[in-house]
């Protein structure tokens, strides 16, 4: 590649980074983050979670999320203590708590995606009929190119540490 093509990648590359960090910070103050109150951004990660694969482990979360199991303890003790999730014994193994979002954890997120979904619409309703193809057949590349790096074993490091696997 020429340092012309190198330079024209780079630029490109800042200003998809830039749109992409004000969409999402414009988005966010739409949809009012902070109407749920003294929620964390790995409280909503373990309910996201938890909503998509009922009766994961703390073991389980930590590797998912990529933190200790001993920071995963206190995460799911906060959110225990908020009435979000619940353990129960695993039925097959005594040693192991099951984890279970409750129905506040699950109106806490649809509290979020609501107006989330809300943002989108308003966003994607002024694109007209091409350009919404065009911003679908994008986005799909990308989660292709995803399950390829995904399906290889993943990403090895992000900025010198190690990507927890999924």
């Amino acid at each position: 590649m020429s340092t012309d093509a190198t330079s024209d990648r780079e630029e490109l590359t800042a200003r998809l980074g830039a749109a992409e960090a004000e969409l999402h910070t414009t988005t966010m103050r739409w949809v009012g983050v902070q109407e749920v109150p003294d929620l964390t951004l790995r409280q909503l990660q373990v309910l996201s979670l938890l909503r998509g694969t009922p009766g994961m482990s703390g073991q389980d979360l930590a590797e998912q999320i990529g933190v200790s199991t001993s920071t995963m303890s206190g995460i799911v003790d906060r959110i225990v203590a908020k009435g979000w999730i619940e353990r129960e014994p695993d039925p097959v193994d005594r040693r192991r708590v099951l984890l279970h979002p409750t129905h506040e954890g699950l109106t806490v997120l649809v509290r979020l995606e609501t107006p989330g979904q809300q943002a989108r619409e308003l966003l994607i309703e002024r694109l007209d009929e091409r350009e919404l193809a065009e911003a679908c057949r994008l986005a799909e590349r990308l989660r292709d190119i995803a399950r390829e790096i995904d399906g290889s074993g993943g990403p090895q490091t992000f900025q010198g540490r190690p990507v927890p696997k999924a």
